[in-house]
C-alpha cells in the first residue's frame, strides 16, 4: 500500500469531509460531501495569495465558497506523491484561548469606561456650575454623542462575536449599490466634520459573496477608521470599487495621512493574537473587518498611501455563477435611526449631529 492508498484508507475511516489529490492536484478520491474538484488557484491563504505547487509543509487555506481547508503534503521516499485535503465549515481562525479572550475583554471594557467617564465629568460640571456656560441644546448634544461612542465599542464587539461564533448564509450582494447607499448618508456627515470622501465606482456593476449587513459594517469601519487615524489637517479619503483577474471584488480605502505604522496596524487587526501598548486605540473595527473578510473567503491587506497614510484593500469573492445564490439589491432602510449601528460606528471619528453647512 503506497502513501496515497494509506491516506485514503485513513480519511475513509475518519468520516471527515476530505479529499486526496495527486502531485498535480488532480482528484484521486473524495468523501463525505467534499468538493469534487479543488484547483490550487481556488485555495486562498490568509495573506490573500493562492496555493502554489509544490507545497512542502502543511498549511491552511479557504475556498471561495467559505470552507476551511487543511492541505497536507504526502511525501514518500523524498518525493511529493500527492496531498490530503481536510475541509471544515468552522469559522475562520483558531479558537481564542482564555488569556487572549480575557485580554481582549479587558481592553474593550477599558475603552468603554473611558467614554463613560465623560458623563461623570459632565455631571460634576452641572452639579458645580449648573447650566452656566452650557446650553440645554449643547448638553443634549454631548450626551447623545457620548452615548454613541460607548455603543460603538459594543457594536464591534457584537460583530466580532457573531463572525467568530456562527455561520451565516452567503448572498450575492450588490457591492456597487451597498457602497452607494453608505455614501448617501456618510458623505454629508463627513463633509460637516471637515472631511472629504471621494468615491470611484468604476464602470462595471459589481457583486460579491457575503451578507449585506456584514458588508455594510465592514465598509463603514474602513471609512471611519481612515478618518479617525488620519493626521492631516484637512482629511481626504478615497474609496474605490473594482475587480481583479482572480475573481475578486476589490474595495480600496486610502487617506492623506503621513505617518501610518503599517506593521503595527496589521498586527492589531488580528483579534486575539495582538499585544497592546500604552495609548493604543481599540481597533476593533479593523479586527472585525479581517474576521469578516476571512470568513467569506476574502482577504484584508494594508499598505502605505501615496502621502504616507494608510491604504486598506478588502477582497471578496465575486459570484461565479456556481450554485444557487440569494440576490439582494438592498435591505437597509432609507432612514437610519440615531442609535442604529451605522451611527454608532460613524461616531468613532465623526460627530453625526453637526448640521451640514448650507
Amino acid at each position: 500500500m503506497d502513501i496515497i492508498e494509506s491516506a485514503i484508507a485513513i480519511l475513509k475511516a475518519s468520516n471527515e469531509m476530505a479529499a486526496v489529490v495527486d502531485a498535480e492536484f488532480a482528484p484521486v478520491w473524495t468523501g463525505n460531501d467534499a468538493p469534487e474538484e479543488t484547483a490550487p488557484e481556488g485555495l486562498i491563504a490568509p495573506d490573500g495569495s493562492t496555493l502554489v505547487l509544490p507545497l512542502e509543509k502543511e498549511a491552511g487555506f479557504r475556498t471561495r465558497k467559505g470552507l476551511t481547508v487543511r492541505v497536507t503534503p504526502l511525501h514518500e521516499n523524498g518525493e511529493t506523491k500527492g496531498y490530503a485535503l481536510r475541509f471544515s465549515k468552522e469559522p475562520p481562525g483558531l479558537p481564542l484561548s482564555d488569556p487572549a479572550r480575557m485580554q481582549e475583554f479587558f481592553f474593550a471594557m477599558g475603552r468603554i469606561r473611558e467614554h463613560l467617564s465623560g458623563f461623570t465629568q459632565l455631571a460634576d460640571r452641572l452639579l458645580t456650575d449648573g447650566f452656566n456656560g452650557i446650553s440645554p441644546q449643547q448638553l443634549g448634544h454631548d450626551i447623545k454623542l457620548g452615548t454613541l461612542k460607548v455603543l460603538a465599542s459594543t457594536v464591534n464587539l457584537s460583530e466580532l462575536s457573531k463572525l467568530m461564533s456562527r455561520e451565516s448564509k452567503t448572498e450575492c450582494i450588490d457591492a456597487s449599490g451597498c457602497l452607494t447607499k453608505i455614501m448617501d448618508y456618510l458623505d454629508p456627515i463627513a463633509e460637516a466634520n471637515g472631511c472629504e470622501i471621494v468615491c470611484r465606482l468604476g464602470g462595471e456593476h459589481l457583486t460579491c459573496l457575503a451578507r449585506y449587513d456584514e458588508l455594510e459594517t465592514a465598509l463603514l469601519n474602513l471609512l471611519v477608521n481612515a478618518a479617525g487615524y488620519c493626521d492631516a489637517s484637512h482629511k481626504f479619503i478615497w474609496v474605490s470599487l473594482s475587480c481583479d483577474a482572480q475573481g475578486y471584488t476589490v474595495f480600496t480605502v486610502s487617506d492623506n495621512g503621513t505617518s501610518a505604522d503599517i506593521e503595527r496596524i496589521t498586527e492589531m487587526s488580528y483579534y486575539g493574537q495582538r499585544e497592546y501598548a500604552g495609548g493604543t486605540n481599540e481597533t476593533l473595527g479593523l479586527a472585525a473587518v479581517r474576521a469578516f473578510a476571512e470568513k467569506n473567503g476574502g482577504s484584508l491587506e494594508f499598505a502605505p498611501s501615496e502621502t504616507g497614510g494608510l491604504t486598506v484593500t478588502l477582497r471578496l469573492p465575486r459570484n461565479t455563477g456556481d450554485g444557487v445564490m440569494t440576490f439582494n439589491m438592498k435591505r437597509m432602510p432609507d432612514i437610519i435611526m440615531p442609535y442604529d449601528r451605522q451611527y454608532c460606528i460613524i461616531a468613532k471619528a465623526f460627530d453625526p449631529f453637526i448640521k451640514p453647512k448650507e
